[in-house]
This record gives structure tokens, C-alpha cells and sequence, in this order.
């Protein structure tokens, strides 16, 4: 299971490799996190691991990640 959110969580504009987290720009063999459409995760929380896919519902108290997929609510559509 995944650590609480941080407070905040800023959104990362370059594409992030899935096995190191260094941009595409900074080595020869990128091969990009592919993360769940919608998702607002940092990409860095789900490396090295594929993200689950967002369920229809969000399962927490607000603060937590989603106890079904690991995502939170603003990937659910349930901002904060």
C-alpha cells in the first residue's frame, strides 16, 4: 500500500521515465510512465510499477489514497 498523499503535489511537465524518473531529455532509453487517463498522480509515486487503473468511485476519508485503486481523489473527479 502506498504512503498518505503529501500536502501538496505539483504536476510534472516533462514526461517521467518509469524506470529511473529522470526525464526524457536526460538519457538514451526512455520509456515513459504510462499513467490511467484522468489521473492527477505525480508520476513518481507509481514508479517503478504500472498504476492501477482509477475505479468508478472514490473509497477514503479525503486524505488517504483510494483503498480499491490507490488513487486519489482528484483522480476520481472528487476534488477536494
Amino acid at each position: 500500500m502506498r504512503p498518505e498523499m503529501p500536502p501538496e503535489q505539483t504536476a510534472m511537465s516533462d514526461p517521467t521515465c518509469i524506470h529511473c524518473g529522470k526525464g526524457a531529455a536526460e538519457h538514451h532509453e526512455f520509456q515513459s510512465i504510462q499513467l490511467p487517463p484522468h489521473c492527477q498522480c505525480d508520476p513518481l509515486t507509481w514508479a517503478p510499477t504500472v498504476p492501477k487503473a482509477i475505479c468508478g468511485s472514490y473509497h477514503g476519508n479525503g486524505i488517504q489514497y483510494c483503498r480499491v485503486c490507490e488513487h486519489n481523489r482528484e483522480c476520481h473527479g472528487e476534488g477536494a
